[in-house]
């Protein structure tokens, strides 16, 4: 059985009224919030009652926001919610009003006699107004955050000690609210979950968000994390992490919950089932007792000299397959900085992992002594549920560091190998 409580909000709105809603969609799902939009869920419900299908779907969800407008209120499909949604307790409705509030309840007989204040001058429930003189994008932003931030509250996510998250971006088929790639072992658990999307379009094995569309994915992320989980004290929390997504994700997730912060992870490699964690690290030390040697020699890479001072090196965590690749996309990011290879491994269970990640540490931190290394250029071919254990370790190894993430979506397109590799900008 099911025991997940996902952050969940259904939205009702007019056809009209689509364009933005589907903009405050797209920030609640980078926002973690599971979102119950007609054009992706209403396929799961054909066949049924469509009336009836709504209702559930209203009841199941922990919020319903409503978006009103004169289309709005003048939508037999939306009042069919409407219904459904003024059968749950206020503190879970939030109204969102695209024109005068009060102008729009007076034009329903309940929501004039359930909202209206007895003087007529105010709406005595707590809402958002949009404003038209604003750009929408930032509007659904606005409106975002706030919906997210009740319910962070309403499931405490600061309170439990457990909690589960999903990066779901690649893969195949539709995003409904009620399919996500949790794996069994985590869905048993009694704790709140958050279920990051990139988007509202079906996934792909190809997708690779870059530039400024993943670098508004990556702060919305950020934020949600510290609004939700504010700063850790107290009894060290868990974090449990499953999906599918490109590098940048849940190297995020990683950086978030770094060694400042108290938590594990417990990371789950969806492609065979493994599941990586630091659980047992200090949680306020680095990692100590790796092989600050790890680094292996290649005929493409020149040593760096005893007492050569390096300011910027690039860090290859990849196999020897993509080595080239990888340089090739060094050269095409001037200035040219000196190349590290350590080999990806095969990881077949935390303590191996856990061990690549201390050399990795190890390494950098010797660089940094030795030879004065104060930026890092990460290359990386990890599997998914290994990458936030080593984000979670590079706060006390190198001062700086660049992301260089791979661009699956050129892959076998006959684009120039040095176009591979696209630096992230974090927010």
């Amino acid at each position: 059985m099911n025991r997940l409580s996902f952050a969940s909000t259904f939205l009702s709105h007019s056809h009209q009224d689509k364009a933005f809603v589907e903009l405050v969609a797209q920030a609640l799902w980078r926002r973690g919030v599971v979102v119950w939009l007609d054009q992706n869920d209403l396929a799961a419900a054909m066949g049924a009652d469509l009336s009836a299908a709504l209702g559930q779907a209203v009841r199941r969800q922990a919020s319903v926001t409503i978006f009103f407008s004169e289309a709005a209120l003048k939508s037999s499909w939306v009042n069919d919610e409407l219904a459904a949604a003024l059968q749950q307790p206020d503190q879970d409705l939030l109204p969102v009003f695209l024109d005068e509030p009060v102008r729009l309840v007076r034009m329903h007989d309940e929501l004039k006699r359930r909202w209206l204040r007895p003087d007529g001058k105010g709406v005595r429930i707590n809402y958002e107004q949009v404003n038209p003189a604003l750009p929408a994008a930032a509007e659904a932003v606005r409106i975002a955050e706030k919906i997210a931030l009740r319910l962070y509250d309403r499931l405490q996510f600061r309170q439990r000690r457990e909690a589960v998250l999903c990066l779901d971006q690649r893969g195949h088929g539709n995003k409904r609210s009620d399919d996500f790639p949790i794996p069994g072992h985590q869905q048993s658990l009694d704790a709140p979950a958050l279920i990051f999307r990139t988007n509202l379009q079906p996934r792909s094995d190809r997708e690779t968000l870059h530039g400024d569309d993943l670098t508004e994915t990556l702060r919305a992320m950020e934020w949600a994390l510290g609004q939700a989980f504010g700063n850790s004290r107290g009894a060290a929390r868990k974090i449990y992490l499953s999906g599918q997504a490109q590098l940048a994700l849940p190297f995020c997730v990683g950086q978030h919950f770094n060694r400042s912060n108290n938590a594990y992870l417990f990371c789950d490699n969806s492609k065979d089932g493994e599941i990586f964690s630091n659980e047992g690290q200090s949680l306020t030390q680095p990692l100590t007792a790796g092989n600050a040697h790890c680094e292996k020699p290649h005929a493409l890479i020149a040593p760096i000299a005893p007492g050569e001072q390096v300011p910027e090196a690039a860090l290859l965590l990849v196999k020897e397959t993509y080595l080239a690749d990888a340089l090739d996309g060094l050269r095409a990011q001037p200035p040219l900085p000196r190349p590290v290879w350590v080999e990806s491994e095969q990881f077949a269970d935390s303590p191996q992992a856990m061990r690549y990640v201390a050399d990795v540490v190890a390494l950098l931190s010797r660089l940094k002594r030795e030879h004065g290394v104060r930026r890092v250029r990460l290359f990386l071919d990890l599997p998914f549920g290994v990458v936030p254990l080593l984000a979670a370790n590079l706060l006390h190894a190198v001062p700086n560091f660049d992301l260089m993430e791979f661009r699956r979506d050129l892959r076998g397109t006959g684009a120039d190998s040095s176009d591979l590799y696209c630096p992230v900008q974090w927010p």
